[in-house]
């Protein structure tokens, strides 16, 4: 009993062979909608197998958090605008299949950030305006 706990990454993973359950290694993009529904509904996309579906997404995807990354507009928004909407899409579906389904989003400091000191920032610290934020990264 207790929970499985399935990751999903672009890259081929050399630590994956190493897992053992509870924990399963998914290897797809987080934009591909096909594969981020089998990953959700359990394999085969049908919810044949309910137990199979996930219940609790914590969602981390990010990309062009530093380097040369923080400026290439195109991946920011393919991973981190895309690919965040491919997995709320899933889970609606998931919800109006009525699977219980928990979404927990981890954003960064950088949603709030433009240069200023941050101290004790919460869920209700205001967003930078698009124009304060100086990087590809930070406006997505």
């Amino acid at each position: 009993s207790g929970r499985a706990v399935r990751l999903f990454d672009i890259v081929d993973a050399p630590t994956a062979a190493a897992l053992r359950p509870p924990y399963e290694y998914v290897q797809g993009d987080i934009v591909d909608e096909a594969a981020v529904w089998r990953l959700l509904s359990g394999g085969d996309g049908l919810l044949t197998d309910r137990t199979r579906a996930v219940d609790v997404v914590i969602h981390l995807s990010g990309a062009g958090m530093s380097g040369g990354g923080m400026l290439d507009h195109a991946l920011c928004t393919r991973v981190n605008v895309n690919g965040t909407e491919a997995v709320i899409r899933g889970c609606k579906r998931l919800a109006a299949a009525g699977q219980p389904i928990l979404l927990i989003y981890l954003s960064t400091y950088n949603v709030c950030f433009h240069g200023q000191r941050i101290d004790h920032a919460d869920e209700s610290t205001p967003y930078s305006p698009a124009e304060l934020c100086t990087d590809a990264y930070s406006r997505s």
